[in-house]
């Protein structure tokens, strides 16, 4: 099976992936363009306007700030549309160097090179990222290929993690389309060099700007048809509404893709929360444009980057996803506790209990997004011998979060922490952080722990 094209084509004009000899991707809902031998050419003279500042370089002093630190609140603001190379090229502009990008993209796939650029949408400087790598024709690499890629680049844990959940969630979209098991389908278009850089190049961009927490805009979907690897589709595409499923979206003017299946799962994995834009100090914005032009509204990704403001614990919708059992194998307990973790859980945990007859058994429970509440009891069940789930609607009180680094003995070691009103109240030490410092240092990772803490206290207001 396939996925299908991150591109567009309304008004018999068509909005895709341009080819040229050395292989040369465009994507992000674009207009078309001519390509020749060994270079590329672009016709419309405003992706050739000087900004003032290069690409990467942001729309704020205090941008250059950003990179690699932690704590930040992103906002991913579809002001018309979003697609995989819009959200990246908007993080660069937002301050994420290209750099570490280009090296964690070079651990997955030989050959792949990302460039950007200057242009404008609607007088509204932005940048342009252009992916160019390996011609690969005939390649369509199952969601089994990519994660053994993923797995095999040693990306730091929370860009391995955000990548792998959106490559999931757009393999289980496919399946679902199609009638097949997520394992069966086979990528064309997402799987291609240009989605995987777009998903691992987003992911390591969000993590050089310390994205904590990622809220998001209601998308913008537009209507009309595209091509496929399998023929013609409607748009939105299928795999975008399933993606989508449980997330706002709103009708878009124009007649085309405006949300592509790489841009949707991108954004449905790393969102914790959709609405407007949330209370926040202002650090930075980035601009990221997709080559096509549209009159009825920019073609813009924007991406603003700020420092949580003080608050109170807020409270949050949940639901309450849990099953008792008493037929399972206790080795598969630990494996249906990941399975429900990767469809989205926030937590999950398990409790013994004793059911009728007196048969011990087992509870397991997941605390979950209400978007997520489907993915997680269907993960539940396939995962178990269950045959139904609990869900209960409830409401959950959270700190606000962050993260600060701290030295122990010459070793990094991250240190969560929860505010409340602004005051930091609990603190707690990464224990693979600790772990890792033990190591290096030959010492018990009890000793690092107490240490990190120390320090911590000792850090903090």
């Amino acid at each position: 099976m396939s996925t299908s094209h991150d591109h567009d084509e309304a008004d018999g004009q068509t909005h895709g992936h341009g080819h040229a000899h050395g292989h040369h991707h465009e994507h992000g809902h674009h207009d078309h363009h001519d390509h020749h031998h060994g270079h590329h050419h672009e016709h419309s003279h405003d992706d050739h306007h000087e900004h003032g500042f290069a690409p990467g370089t942001g729309h704020a002093e205090a941008r250059s700030a950003r990179s690699g630190t932690s704590g930040s609140l992103v906002y991913i603001d579809a002001i018309g549309g979003a697609a995989g190379d819009m959200l990246l090229a908007a993080l660069i502009d937002a301050g994420a160097p290209l750099a570490p990008i280009q090296a964690a993209v070079d651990a997955l796939v030989d050959g792949i090179r990302i460039e950007v650029e200057s242009t404008q949408r609607h007088a509204i400087a932005a940048t342009r990222v252009i992916v160019t790598g390996p011609n690969e024709p005939g390649v369509a690499r199952t969601w089994a290929d990519v994660r053994s890629l993923l797995e095999a680049a040693a990306l730091p844990e929370r860009v391995a993690r955000r990548a792998h959940d959106a490559f999931r969630r757009l393999a289980a979209a496919e399946a679902r389309i199609h009638g097949t098991h997520p394992d069966d389908v086979h990528f064309h278009e997402v799987g291609g060099i240009d989605a995987i850089a777009d998903v691992v190049g987003t992911c390591t961009a969000l993590d050089l700007l310390g994205a904590e927490r990622i809220e998001a805009s209601p998308l913008p979907l537009g209507r009309g048809l595209t091509t496929a690897a399998h023929g013609r589709i409607p748009l939105p595409a299928p795999a975008v509404l399933e993606l989508l499923q449980g997330a706002p979206v709103r009708s878009s003017p124009v007649a085309g893709e405006t949300v592509t299946p790489t841009g949707a799962a991108l954004i449905a994995a790393v969102a914790d929360a959709w609405g407007g834009i949330p209370t926040m100090q202002i650090v930075a914005t980035g601009y990221g444009a997709g080559t096509r032009d549209d009159q009825e509204v920019p073609n813009l990704v924007r991406i603003i980057v700020g420092e949580p403001a003080a608050a109170a614990a807020t409270t949050s919708a949940v639901v309450i996803v849990e099953a008792t059992i008493d037929d399972l194998s206790p080795e598969l307990v630990p494996d249906a506790l990941t399975d429900v973790r990767a469809a989205g859980a926030l937590d999950v945990w398990t409790a013994p209990v004793t059911m009728k007859h007196g048969r011990p058994g087992v509870t397991i429970t997941a605390v979950v997004r209400p978007a997520q509440r489907e993915a997680v009891a269907h993960a539940l069940i396939r995962a178990t011998s269950t045959l139904g789930v609990r869900m209960t609607e409830a409401q959950r009180l959270e700190l606000e979060r962050d993260f600060i680094t701290i030295d122990v003995a010459g070793q990094p070691v991250r240190i969560k922490r929860g505010l409340l009103n602004g005051a930091v109240v609990n603190a707690a030490p990464e224990h693979r952080d600790c772990v890792t410092a033990a190591e290096r240092l030959g010492l018990p990772v009890k000793e690092i722990w107490i240490a990190a803490l120390a320090e911590a206290h000792r850090s903090s207001p």
